[in-house]
């Protein structure tokens, strides 16, 4: 049998009768169940050890695949943040508590506050990043003082959204008789505010401006509000769209990531559409290259218009695949951008937005083989290699499975599969 039985200090006596009862062994901490330590203390770095070794050995198998930018961030997606969430799920978490937020608190904040703790030199980037948005935190969240327990009296900025300090070493704090670490709940009582009465000077106009009626509940905790969203309702959602600049998005973007698309096709024709592919043309503006003449035509500029649609080897491409499946494409640059401009969200016109996305990822894939290695493939096998997947995904959609119920010409991209 594979069941062991693990005792917590029992009787001798009752030990000896539960392992004759159930004719199972005794085991020992630490152990693995379904691939997860078993551990009766907390987990530490050794225990996660072996699930630190996991993603790494998978890492180290990728760097030797040829992968775009999307495989390698579907692969993230798919398969590191999979094991580390199926280890995270089978330990014991509260459940309002991030364990990233509690270990930068009690090994980077310390005793210090969040508001005037100094970048350490050896934190890493988001930790840095988190720090550098701290004036952006304090103009977008309010206090809401409950009990005053939670809430550094000096730093953290809930009287009138301001700190009453922005330094440690402040004499106002020394000239009050408190400690850097005091919180709000000590000029708190049933009665209301009690001040410090230093007649420091500062202090005195502290106590003089400061607003009595404040409203507190000695009976809640200490919250805070993100514009007015409390913390138990906000999101990450929520924070990113009131920080982050946002522009009306492009006319064109739902068809360049459409329901048949594929990933690594979409992020080349977003590249395509924001003029980012660094075609010969683009690389001698930078000084990167002498000569821009197309590799595929050994004529003409190589820019993205030329080498994607205009180029005469490109286009027998695109006539070989459309060539008796009553599909044409766009020959020129200025007319495909209109088009997915004002292309309807159909499946005919989503057949042709894939069949440029296949064939441009392909044409770009022979291109760089030309430039790096002289492998050349002529037109009529790159023809063939789009085709046939363009046919797979077609034949892989129950979007188009249903459509082509009503529209029977398409069954031609599923002919000879």
């Amino acid at each position: 049998m594979k069941s062991s039985c693990y005792l917590s200090n029992p009787p001798r006596g009752l030990q000896q009768w539960i392992l004759r009862c159930f004719n199972i062994e005794v085991g020992s901490l630490p152990t693995k169940f379904l691939g997860v330590p078993l551990i009766n203390k907390r987990l530490n770095k050794r225990d996660c050890q072996p699930l630190i070794a996991r993603i790494t050995s998978r890492i180290h198998s990728w760097t030797t695949l040829f992968l775009a930018f999307a495989g390698r961030l579907q692969l993230i997606k798919s398969v590191l943040q999979a094991i580390f969430s199926y280890w995270g799920s089978h330990f014991i978490k509260p459940s309002s508590t991030s364990l990233w937020a509690e270990w930068i608190k009690h090994n980077v904040i310390k005793t210090s506050s969040f508001w005037t703790i100094c970048k350490p030199r050896n934190c890493s980037w988001i930790l840095k990043k988190v720090l550098d948005l701290r004036d952006i935190a304090r103009a977008n969240i309010s206090y809401h003082i409950g009990n005053g327990q939670h809430t550094s009296l000096w730093f953290d900025p809930w009287y009138n959204n301001s700190p009453i300090c922005n330094n440690p070493l402040d004499p106002i704090i020394s000239h009050s008789r408190l400690d850097c670490s005091t919180k709000v709940s000590s000029i708190l009582n049933s009665t209301g505010w009690s001040l410090p009465s230093s007649n420091y000077h500062d202090m005195i106009v502290w106590r003089s401006n400061f607003n009595t009626s404040t409203p507190f509940n000695l009976q809640k905790r200490d919250d805070i509000s993100w514009n007015g969203i409390t913390s138990k309702s906000i999101k990450i959602t929520n924070l990113w769209h009131s920080i982050r600049h946002t522009s009306p998005p492009v006319p064109w973007f739902s068809n360049v990531w459409h329901k048949l698309g594929v990933p690594r096709y979409s992020f080349l024709h977003w590249l395509i559409m924001h003029g980012r592919v660094n075609t010969l043309s683009r690389l001698k503006l930078f000084g990167m290259v002498t000569l821009d003449t197309c590799y595929f035509c050994i004529n003409g500029v190589e820019n993205a218009a030329r080498l994607f649609l205009e180029c005469p080897n490109t286009q027998m491409v695109f006539k070989l695949i459309t060539s008796g499946r009553c599909t044409s494409m766009h020959t020129d640059w200025s007319s495909w951008r209109q088009f997915l401009t004002q292309a309807n969200r159909d499946i005919h016109s989503i057949i042709q937005i894939l069949i440029f996305q296949v064939v441009t990822y392909n044409i770009w894939k022979e291109r760089n083989g030309r430039y790096h290695s002289n492998d050349i493939k002529p037109p009529i096998a790159l023809a063939r290699d789009c085709t046939h997947l363009i046919k797979c995904r077609l034949h892989s959609s129950n979007w188009f499975k249903s459509e082509s119920a009503k529209h029977p010409n398409l069954l031609v991209w599923t002919e000879n599969l």
